[in-house]
């Protein structure tokens, strides 16, 4: 079997994201549903993959993880994000990617 070219364009790497991304951004996906579809879908994504776009998107994995509704105030940990600050991230990938949030 031959080597797989590494994947070197943000927009290549998220085009298996973008529907559930989106659909995280319109507010038809609840953090629940989307934190396991992404998780899964990002565990399962074994693609040959350069550093720097990995990192893009590995970013926003641990992202999701920290994302916590509602978070514990006044105890909420450092890192810790709220749904709708994980949304404007989502719109940040996307559009790192070159897609629109629709």
């Amino acid at each position: 079997m031959g080597k797989r070219e590494k994947i070197r364009d943000l927009g290549v790497l998220l085009e298996p994201y973008v529907a559930i991304l989106r659909a995280y951004v319109a507010g038809d996906l609840d953090l629940a549903d989307f934190d396991r579809q992404f998780n899964a879908l990002f565990m399962a994504d074994d693609r040959p993959v350069s550093l720097n776009v990995f990192e893009d998107l590995d970013g926003f994995f641990v992202d999701v993880d920290l994302c916590v509704a509602p978070p514990d105030e006044p105890d909420r940990e450092l890192l810790e994000i709220t749904p709708e600050e994980l949304r404007e991230r989502a719109i940040e990938l996307l559009r790192e990617g070159g897609y629109e949030p629709e």
